[in-house]
């Protein structure tokens, strides 16, 4: 039974064969990476188990995804990528402490804010870009990004609270953010 899988490998991969409401509730560890892409079908996917993930943490070109929840996660070993999911309201990253390349948030119109309040550094760059109703972004514990930081396009963001970054290892671009600058 699918239920004695703790632990997969390889990637898990979830395209337009899954289902609307998604919950791999025993999944625990990733060895690749978790990609949820094109899975038109899907509007909630909810991994309650899932602590690590080794590779990259990747979601893209959904219409229909409106939640993303994984509530013990802590690590990604590769990049954070969501891009295209224009009806995302929800993501529940809490805990996640440290991701092992990019941070990528762009095109996702309805997400009202991000928090990442345990990530110290980021070992790339930090994306936040086209997010139409984005009013709210905490970062509190961020101090290094060592890549480049893009933020733009967020015409509702009231607070971006980056209160403890301190190094930029390239450039930092801030565009775009009319209530915010």
């Amino acid at each position: 039974s699918a239920e004695l899988y703790e632990t997969v490998t390889g990637d898990v991969v979830i395209t337009d064969q899954a289902p609307p409401m998604l919950s791999l509730s025993f999944l625990k560890q990733v060895g690749g990476k978790l990609s949820i892409v094109d899975a038109s079908l899907t509007k909630d996917a909810s991994f309650p188990k899932l602590e690590a993930i080794a590779g990259d943490l990747e979601a893209k070109s959904n219409d229909a995804l409106e939640g993303l929840k994984l509530p013990v996660l802590v690590s990604v070993g590769g990049a954070v990528n969501l891009d295209k999911l224009p009806v995302l309201k929800l993501l529940t990253l809490p805990i996640l402490e440290t991701i092992g390349a990019r941070l990528s948030v762009t095109s996702v119109d309805k997400l009202k804010s991000l928090t990442f309040n345990n990530i110290t550094a980021l070992t790339d760059d930090l994306i936040i870009r086209k997010a139409a109703k984005l009013q709210h972004v905490h970062m509190t514990a961020l101090e290094t990004v060592s890549g480049s930081v893009w933020l733009s396009q967020l015409t509702e963001l009231k607070t971006l609270n980056v209160g403890l970054l301190n190094d930029v290892g390239g450039r930092l671009e801030i565009t775009h953010i009319p209530k915010l600058l």
